[in-house]
């Protein structure tokens, strides 16, 4: 067994392809692997996923980002909850923003952006809100802004009954 010790994860498992099969799906080059996923070994008409250094990118050999999305007609990335029972407060997904602790080393987020079922899913009827959860504290993150499936606009309360709708506790 090979020992991969102080290797990035996108250097362990590109050895890891490596050191598994002659895949014809894995091309090396000098700073960049591409790794095109198909069932089959003809892929020249995938988009292929580069690993270079410690990028990843879709769609583009020079990622700029930790994860770069390129695409042709735009670059679309779908976080699909593989559920045909949504009810009213089901996340769909969500995108999450945290870092480790300077004091304890302990990882937490700071803030997260989510879609939540705004109510029971049926046949032609989605109804689903966007929630943005920031922290200015010491605890989990809050519901800081809504966007209900009825276009309301909720800042501090999570029930908007008005186009937008701000409340505070504070003056």
């Amino acid at each position: 067994m090979a020992t991969l010790e102080g290797q990035t994860i996108a250097s362990t498992y590109i050895s890891l392809l490596k050191t598994s099969s002659n895949s014809p799906n894995l091309v090396s080059g000098s700073t960049t692997e591409r790794i095109v996923l198909s069932p089959d070994a003809d892929a020249s008409d995938r988009t292929p996923i580069y690993v270079s250094q410690d990028r990843v990118g879709i769609g583009t050999a020079s990622p700029n980002s930790l994860l770069s999305c390129h695409g042709a007609t735009g670059a679309v990335v779908d976080i699909n909850r593989e559920d045909t029972s949504i009810v009213i407060n089901d996340v769909l997904g969500a995108i999450q923003f945290g870092g480790d602790d300077p004091v304890d080393g302990t990882f937490t987020y700071g803030a997260y952006i989510r879609g939540v079922g705004d109510g029971t899913w049926g046949t032609d009827d989605t109804p689903g809100r966007l929630e943005f959860h920031t922290n200015n504290s010491t605890t989990a993150p809050s519901l800081a802004m809504v966007v209900k499936a009825s276009g309301n606009v909720g800042i501090g309360t999570s029930a908007p009954a008005y186009t937008l709708e701000v409340t505070s506790s504070t003056a």
